[in-house]
């Protein structure tokens, strides 16, 4: 049988990327279902039944909501491999990419007749407004940040889809309407979206006179389950490295080590705080001395100028980096034209530098900088928290997945760690 199911869950946070699950809503021929953690064995039972017997549709669930199930309940494991592996797992998300890499070759933007770049979306929303005509925005309004447990405000908004954490050992049968028929709508729109795209395929196949094969969503459901579950175990970090490797970092771009930068222009240096022309607020036991019908100034402090990091002068970076280039015949590499820069820039990017910066000390160093800085004040700030959660896309226009930082929790995208940082994760 085919079967429509959505989860709702505590928030997502750090140390719970897979929460705690809170109740199961399925849609089927026959109907809706739905069924709290109040009874977990009889909730257990249900998932069991769902990927050992049945053949189930998600949306974004083949990453989320499989590896929570997994979690909650580590006996589910083994029926939801199988269930993979025999092709009878399906997410409206995963065929959604694929469509849309069949359809016109891109998962981020569609073409229009008139050469506007239109973006796509995958949540389910989104694919209920193109697929059902619906609108559900007021429903899932709210804040999907991650939920501070100090702090008094709760920022989570009073959306449902936020709030199933209220509901927790409540019976399904005993939840307000609202929430009750939140959940439920959730998997219906995961069955009519499922339906409306298998039409949209078979139709497309139709006309290219070729059968519909599901194999190639498998590979990418199976991506995102593993991965996902894999990432919410999390990678440990030895906090008193980054500690060590912050203050190298500093030191090493500290101006002192980047005075031939400055010396070319390249660089703007560091300018600390100094006395303006203007004074602090004068307090009210301020004395002034006064002379004649002159009133002489004060000795009340001056107010300080605020600290100025350095800063990269970009005109003269790619005036460097044209004069490099024309004294050894290479091209000037620029960026695409925009309204405010017709021709586009001088490009100074990754790729532009590792081609180039051989044939400059300066642009060697401005190169160090650059990987130096991103280290400093990307990669280290990420590993404030013990432990990181890589944060996976399961299908990107080529084909591959792909890693990112979450802004949901300690996160980090460990495909491209700087080497220099690695001694900071702690193996596993």
């Amino acid at each position: 049988m085919l079967i429509a199911a959505d989860q709702e869950t505590f928030p997502i946070k750090h140390l719970a990327t897979c929460p705690r699950l809170v109740c199961l809503s399925t849609w089927d021929a026959r109907g809706p279902g739905l069924i709290g953690n109040n009874a977990p064995a009889a909730l257990e039972e249900r998932l069991t039944l769902l990927f050992r017997d049945h053949t189930t549709i998600w949306h974004n669930g083949c990453s989320f909501d499989l590896a929570v199930a997994a979690t909650n309940f580590p006996a589910l494991v083994p029926h939801i491999c199988q269930a993979i592996e025999e092709g009878r797992v399906h997410d409206t998300k995963v065929r959604e990419k694929l469509l849309a890499l069949a359809t016109h070759g891109n998962i981020r933007f569609r073409t229009l007749p008139n050469g506007m770049n239109l973006p796509l979306r995958y949540r389910l929303e989104d694919l209920a407004r193109g697929y059902l005509k619906k609108d559900r925005s007021h429903q899932k309004a709210g804040n999907n940040g991650p939920v501070d447990d100090d702090e008094d405000d709760d920022p989570r908004g009073d959306a449902w889809r936020y709030n199933y954490d209220s509901l927790d050992l409540i019976p399904a049968d005993q939840y307000p309407d609202e929430a009750r028929d939140y959940a439920i709508e959730d998997a219906k729109d995961t069955w009519d979206i499922y339906h409306a795209q298998e039409e949209r395929l078979q139709r497309a196949h139709r006309i290219a006179g070729v059968p519909w094969s599901p194999a190639v969503e498998s590979l990418h459901v199976g991506a995102a389950f593993y991965l996902y579950l894999m990432s919410s175990l999390g990678l440990d970090i030895d906090l008193s490295r980054v500690a060590k490797r912050k203050e190298q970092l500093d030191r090493d771009l500290s101006d002192d080590n980047l005075s031939l930068l400055i010396a070319a222009g390249v660089l703007r240096p560091t300018e600390p705080p100094r006395p303006s022309n203007q004074r602090n607020h004068h307090p009210t036991q301020c004395l002034r001395v006064t002379t004649g019908k002159k009133t002489a100034k004060c000795n009340c402090p001056h107010k300080l100028t605020a600290h100025k990091k350095s800063s990269v002068n970009t005109k003269n970076l790619h005036a460097h980096i044209e004069e490099i280039c024309a004294a050894h015949n290479l091209p000037v590499k620029r960026t695409d034209p925009s309204d405010k820069f017709p021709e586009g820039q001088v490009s100074a990017a990754a790729d532009v530098l590792e081609d180039i910066a051989g044939y400059s000390d300066v642009l060697t160093l401005y190169k160090f900088k650059v990987d130096l800085s991103k280290m400093r004040d990307v990669e280290i700030p990420r590993m404030s928290e013990t432990p990181v959660h890589p944060n996976y896309d399961e299908l990107k226009a080529s084909g591959r997945t792909s890693c990112s930082a979450s802004k949901l929790y300690p996160s980090g995208n460990v495909q491209n760690v700087d080497p220099r940082a690695r001694e900071c994760y702690i193996p596993t």
